[in-house]
């Protein structure tokens, strides 16, 4: 059970540090956009501000 928690607790790091170093690397939260290798890898930026897998999707005031 210990070594699954320090597998979580390292695949949920690298995870951070990945999206941190291409959001920041390719500075993303200024350009928006960037083409790496076009068309097959291009980076966009977007925040997603709504709940995912359509929860409560019959309820517009809490989907908001």
């Amino acid at each position: 059970m210990k070594l699954a928690a320090l597998v979580a607790l390292g695949v949920f790091l690298l995870d951070q540090a990945s999206k941190f170093a291409v959001v920041h690397g390719l500075e993303l939260d200024r350009v928006r956009g960037s083409d790496v290798w076009p068309p097959f890898l291009n980076f966009r930026m977007a925040w997603n501000q709504g709940i995912n897998f359509g929860l409560f999707s019959g309820q517009d005031e809490l989907t908001r």
